[in-house]
């Protein structure tokens, strides 16, 4: 957990450092889809382990705020609070004609602090953007379903609960009024660490890192 919060902070302290009397700070609303998916490496020693598992993109919803401050004309620091769905689609053959299908979902309220770089052109703005995200994980479900039998169990505790990103996007936004701007954006969040405990009750003891690519628009209103 330490690392999960060194990168925000360093960010926070930049924003506190350079941040002015007349930077213009904006408040919104976001929604979106997020694509999620895992990167799983399993355990040899595991008897779940199979070279044959492959994941599979699960959608999954994300609802949130922003906070835009702005640092100059052309950069911003924005900070975006959100809940968020990750998770996969797992499929695993067990025989040539049987295969397990299992959906994990994990449901994580999420801090991404991003610096974003702006161009603007009249009223449309494009910007890529560019941060770590912080998220904390507040559930775990797993749904496994193999011919006519179908398993549904929580797995919270095999999860660690803290999740670190990279998100690297890019996006516009078109002016509405001088007050109210319309922004869209699609980002990749990579996963920098393990969410897997190193113990937990399914037995394994694999890696497993996050991999979601995310679109989201909203409203961003001038304060």
């Amino acid at each position: 957990m330490k690392h999960s919060v060194v990168l925000p902070l360093f960010l926070l302290s930049l924003l506190f450092a350079t941040y002015g009397a007349h930077a213009q700070q904006r408040l919104g609303i976001r929604v979106g889809m997020n694509f999620a998916n895992v990167s799983i490496k399993q355990s040899d020693e595991t008897v779940s382990a199979s070279p044959d598992l492959f994941t599979s993109v699960s959608p999954g919803f994300l609802i949130g705020g922003a906070l835009e401050i702005g640092l100059n004309n052309h950069l911003a620091l924005q900070i975006e609070p959100q809940y968020v769905r990750k998770g996969a689609h797992i499929m695993t053959p067990l025989t040539p004609t049987t295969e397990l299908t299992s959906w994990l979902r994990l449901d994580y309220i999420e801090l991404p602090v991003v610096l974003k770089g702006m161009m603007k052109v009249r009223k449309t703005t494009i910007y890529g953007l560019i941060g770590p995200s912080v998220s904390y994980n507040i559930g775990a479900k797993y749904d496994a379903r193999i011919e006519d039998s179908t398993f549904v169990g929580d797995f919270r505790n095999s999860f660690n609960s803290a999740d670190l990103t990279l998100d690297i996007g890019a996006g516009f936004g078109f002016d509405i009024s001088p007050n109210v701007a319309f922004v869209a954006d699609c980002r990749y969040s990579m996963g920098l660490i393990n969410t897997l405990r190193e113990y937990n009750p399914s037995g394994s003891t694999g890696y497993q890192r996050s991999s979601d690519m995310k679109v989201a628009m909203g409203l961003l209103f001038g304060l």
